[in-house]
């Protein structure tokens, strides 16, 4: 990991989102650049002088949150980069990802909702599916000791388990390999054994071991969204999931459980492509 992009807009969120990428960054000595965005807003234009008092106003604040975030960024010995766009905030930092290329694009979460729901918000929301490289949506100002890591044979999630693996080599991370046999009625648990997940988990699990890490491997009956929300309240730090993972058995396929994983899971998500 060589250069991290982590998004501020002045919340308590954003902050938490600075403090986790300085946390990851610091094991590789990783460059982090602090982008705000300003964002426009058309209906304005009918008041072109209330618009612009507005939108200067905007500017300085964002100007403001970058400074800060940066302050944190080289206090802690990294090198630091920032960068104000002006725009609607997920379409901006979805194309300065595609345009610049970090290794990882980090945002805070919205934290709990009134009915005590992990809000993501429509901006982390957006960049986790449509920013061209991992995106890390933080929930928690806290180490990195467990990371919980769905597989369903695709490639999304064979990545999403290197990085996994990368993580928990830097900060000294256990990571648990979790493969769920969708379960709709107690019958499937008589006439599909948990030996199907083996050779998903097998030989990601061997990798992962002769590297140092210490894995764990898990294969659960349920639904996949929820089976890996329930595991993850179990204490875990870190979820990573690959981005809409398509199994190759259809029947065992993880699909786009990514959705339900960013809005009600506890913990942080890291969404890998």
């Amino acid at each position: 990991m060589r250069r991290l992009v982590v998004c501020v807009d002045g919340s308590e969120g954003a902050s938490t989102a600075v403090r986790a990428a300085i946390r990851l960054a610091k094991p590789h000595r990783a460059r982090v650049e602090a982008l705000c965005v300003v964002p426009t807003m058309p209906e304005l234009t009918r008041h072109p002088e209330a618009a612009r008092a507005l939108i200067e106003r905007m500017r300085e604040d964002a100007r403001t949150y970058v400074d800060r975030a940066q302050a944190a960024i080289v206090e802690a010995g990294l090198e630091d980069g920032a960068m104000v766009l002006e725009g609607h905030p997920a379409e901006e930092i979805c194309a300065y990802v595609a345009r610049t290329v970090p290794d990882l694009t980090v945002l805070g979460s919205r934290g709990l909702g009134a009915q005590r729901i992990h809000l993501v918000g429509s901006v982390g929301y957006a960049a986790a599916h449509f920013a061209t490289s991992p995106v890390l949506i933080v929930r928690q100002d806290h180490p990195v000791r467990r990371i919980l890591t769905a597989l369903d044979g695709s490639a999304p999630a064979a990545r999403a388990s290197e990085w996994a693996g990368a993580i928990a080599r830097s900060h000294g991370s256990t990571v648990t390999l979790l493969y769920v046999i969708p379960q709709e009625t107690e019958e499937v648990k008589f006439t599909v054994s948990r030996g199907v997940g083996e050779p998903f988990l097998g030989p990601i699990a061997a990798r992962l071991a002769d590297q140092g890490v210490a894995v764990e491997r898990r294969v659960e009956y349920g639904r996949p969204a929820a089976t890996i929300i329930h595991t993850a309240k179990e204490g875990y730090d870190l979820i990573v999931l690959g981005h809409q993972g398509r199994g190759a058995l259809p029947a065992f396929a993880l699909g786009g459980v990514t959705d339900k994983v960013l809005h009600y899971a506890p913990s942080s998500t890291l969404v890998v492509r």
